[in-house]
């Protein structure tokens, strides 16, 4: 199920936010029965984690950060970086 996961995620990244990230690490929640995908992105200062996608038990996604959301956190991540 991992895998498929994985799958649906990239699919979904790809789709919806083009190159701007990739997904992560897949890990399952067991207290909230979810799938859970760290959203990367690639920079020049390294690979920073700016969000999560979450999967139901069955793969279904349930909740995804917006393009905004996204850019918004690199920004201060990067900012916090100089």
């Amino acid at each position: 199920m991992q895998i498929k996961i994985f799958e649906s995620a990239k699919e979904y990244l790809i789709e919806n936010f083009g190159n701007l990230v990739s997904a992560g690490e897949v890990y399952f929640d067991k207290r909230n029965n979810t799938w859970n995908v760290k959203i990367v992105a690639k920079t020049p200062h390294g690979i920073i984690p700016v969000g999560e996608l979450l999967f139901d038990f069955n793969g279904n996604l349930i909740e995804a950060p917006t393009k905004e959301t996204l850019l918004n956190i690199l920004k201060t991540k990067l900012n916090l970086k100089k």
